[in-house]
Order: structure tokens, then C-alpha cells, then sequence
């Protein structure tokens, strides 16, 4: 009977530190939880309240209007355009970040190449990557000054729309 008591004293000790653990992870604030792989490597300073939420839905390119997803979260940064199938036309990811810096991007888990839109505080283009390909991965790139936004649209739309640097965005 002793052995008996002694395995119920033991299993009861497992279950709540495993229910105790568990309720940790919900309550664990998720910013300080490193995911397994990142694209984006946040710096310690931000958090989601760092970032002005009246963000723009849209942006002019050259004189044509492009729909913006944001990513201006350190989740929404890591996850990025991964795993999708395509990007449709007209349609960007502009990444938010608090403060500008180099910040390093990679092709994990993507499906189609992208051109990448380096643009400092004023939305002036700093630095262009074109036709980044997927096959390229776990390969690294960055912009040759710090970037505060960083736009990725569709492979070739850089040289079709004949982007320079030095050319300015406007957020709508």
C-alpha cells in the first residue's frame, strides 16, 4: 500500500508541474519567447507598442498603387511571405521597424523570388536587391545603409518600374 501512495504522490507532483508549466507558456509574454528560426532578427528594444499603428494599406511606386500587408511585429517580420504560393500583382510586404538598421532577410520557405526595397526614414530608397531567389537560401542579405522600412514585391517590378536609389515612396 505504501508503494502504492508513494507512485499517486508522484503522479499528482508530475501533473502540476506540467499544468504549471503549461500556464506559463499562455502567460509568458510571446515578444520574449524565441521562435526556432527567424528571419528577422529583432533588437531587444522593441516591442509591438514601439510602432506607430496608424500604418498605411497602401503605397505609390512610380505612379502605380500597390496594396501593402505589414509586417511590424517581430512574429509578423520572422513569418514574412513564407509559405505562400505567389504574390499577387500590385501587392507588397512592407516591414516596419522601430528604429533603422541593417537588418538581415533570407529566403526561408518561400516560393518565388522577390525584390527587396531598402527605404530610410523618409521612404527614399537607400538600397534595391533584385530577383532574390528562393534557391539562395539560408543565404543572408542586407542593405548597405540602415533601412527603417524594408519593401518586398514581386521579382522584375524594380526594373520595370525603373526604381533608383534616390527615388522616394509615398505611403497612402
Amino acid at each position: 500500500m505504501a508503494m502504492f501512495g508513494s507512485k499517486v504522490n508522484r503522479l499528482i507532483v508530475f501533473i502540476f508541474i506540467a499544468v504549471v508549466l503549461t500556464g506559463l507558456l499562455f502567460i509568458w509574454p510571446e515578444e520574449t519567447r524565441a521562435p526556432a528560426d527567424r528571419a528577422v532578427t529583432p533588437r531587444p528594444e522593441e516591442t509591438d507598442n514601439s510602432i506607430n499603428k496608424t500604418v498605411p494599406s497602401s503605397v505609390l511606386i512610380a505612379g502605380q498603387v500597390f496594396t501593402l500587408e505589414i509586417a511590424d511585429t517581430p512574429r509578423d517580420r520572422a513569418k514574412g511571405l513564407a509559405g505562400r504560393q505567389e504574390l499577387p500583382a500590385n501587392h507588397g510586404m512592407l516591414f516596419i521597424f522601430p528604429t533603422a538598421g541593417n537588418y538581415n532577410f533570407w529566403m526561408k520557405e518561400m516560393n518565388f523570388p522577390l525584390d527587396i526595397i531598402w527605404l530610410d526614414e523618409d521612404l527614399t530608397i537607400i538600397d534595391l536587391t533584385e530577383n532574390f531567389s528562393p534557391e539562395t537560401y539560408p543565404e543572408t542579405i542586407t542593405s548597405k545603409e540602415p533601412a527603417k522600412y524594408v519593401l518586398e514585391i514581386k521579382a522584375g517590378l524594380v526594373e520595370r518600374l525603373n526604381l533608383t536609389i534616390g527615388n522616394t515612396l509615398e505611403l497612402k
